[in-house]
């Protein structure tokens, strides 16, 4: 019986340099998101909202206001808005938003070469920025929002994962 060679069990990584750059552009997204998606106006307006209305905020305020059925929002926008820009900003931004995170992620768990890992780790941050959004008031909780956000996690892991196999090793499998 013939064992495999070590060349074809190996870890397909990238070169250190590389994997700590992936790292920085990583962490720097997701500062990025947590700016544009937890706190999208200035300073003022969150010092006024939790010295005035946060302390009257409950769960229950926030939760009655939450959409919880899938695509209700995504349709109703399609259906219902007459602005472009509003569509464009809420669908698109949220897919846009999270290509990059998706990329970046498939680059630091380059070893598995699947968008599974990056779908875990955005998928679980996206959740994260929702439960954060409800929990404080801060925003309203949306399912379609982590939606579009997965939707942007695929492409941009798929799309990931095909450069690696492109650029770094004819031999990674997708």
């Amino acid at each position: 019986m013939k064992m495999p060679s070590k060349t074809t069990n190996k870890i397909q990584t990238l070169p250190p340099g590389f994997r700590f750059g992936a790292w920085l552009l990583f962490i720097g997204w997701w500062l990025l998101l947590i700016k544009f998606i937890l706190f999208k106006h200035q300073t003022y307006v969150y010092v006024n909202y939790f010295r005035d209305a946060f302390p009257d905020y409950n769960l229950q305020k926030g939760w009655a206001s939450a959409n919880m059925v899938p695509f209700r929002n995504i349709i109703n926008i399609i259906q219902n808005s007459d602005l472009y820009t509003f569509r464009f900003g809420n669908i698109t931004g949220n897919i846009m938003g999270f290509v990059p995170a998706g990329f970046l992620c498939s680059l630091i768990f380059m070893h598995k070469s699947q968008p599974k890992q990056s779908l875990v780790v955005c998928g679980t941050a996206s959740a994260l920025f929702e439960i954060t959004q409800w929990f404080l008031g801060i925003g309203i909780m949306d399912i379609d929002d982590l939606i579009l956000n997965l939707m942007g996690t695929f492409l941009g892991a798929t799309i990931g994962v095909f450069c690696q196999k492109f650029f770094h090793n004819p031999g990674i499998r997708v």
